[in-house]
């Protein structure tokens, strides 16, 4: 009894949480937008690549309340309607508030910061960039239509934001040569750490599922 309470405890807690950061992405990004905006126009000698880079905060800010506010309904459609739907525990496996938390606002929001901070060391931020390639941009696109062919929450503005973002993003940095192909390396290794942690959370969320009674 105490560990069912407990754990009704830290959903909600996580609950209000995601609800903060989520209004707080949806005010916040058209404020970049318009700012990004008057630094395009009225900058000279600005640093694109640099722009490019804090252009990623509100283009995912936006994505993001396409699926967790209107329309929503992104954790209950990926945890049973996906092919990651175990079948066992309901709307909170693989995904629930705290992992929701963790990917968001604790993860990808300060890795797009620090990217576009640092954008003299390019790869930081591209690395982001390809993690939006392997996670959004193909799971919208492709992996989710292998079981519900159609919109999904996120897809909308994975076509229209992400694809062509990360599309314009990537023609700079080779067309431009921003990028050594030691950053290339790096940009990989970093995607492919972050992106090893969090399908071994989700693989043990799944495991930890399919073990209760």
């Amino acid at each position: 009894m105490t560990m069912k309470y407990d754990s009704d405890n830290t959903t909600l807690l996580f609950q209000k949480l995601n609800t903060a950061w989520q209004l707080i992405g949806t005010f916040t990004a058209p404020v970049l937008f318009s700012l990004l905006a008057i630094l395009f126009f009225t900058t000279p000698g600005l640093n694109i690549y640099q722009w490019l880079l804090w252009l990623h905060l509100p283009v995912i800010m936006i994505h993001e309340f396409e699926e967790y506010v209107a329309p929503g309904g992104f954790k209950q459609f990926i945890n049973t309607r996906t092919i990651l739907a175990t079948g066992t525990t309901g709307e909170d496996v693989p995904l629930n508030e705290p992992y929701i938390f963790l990917v968001n606002p604790v993860l990808i929001w300060p890795w797009v910061i620090i990217g576009a901070v640092f954008y003299t060391v390019p790869w930081i931020g591209f690395a982001a960039v390809i993690f939006q390639f392997a996670i959004n941009n193909l799971q919208h696109a492709i992996t989710f239509q292998l079981k519900n062919k159609g919109y999904n929450p996120g897809l909308f503005t994975t076509m229209v934001l992400l694809i062509p973002y990360c599309v314009l993003v990537t023609w700079y940095v080779v067309v431009h040569n921003v990028m050594t192909p030691s950053d290339w390396v790096l940009s990989f290794i970093l995607f492919g750490v972050i992106m090893g942690i969090l399908l071994m959370i989700t693989h043990s969320r799944m495991k930890l599922s399919k073990a209760s009674p």
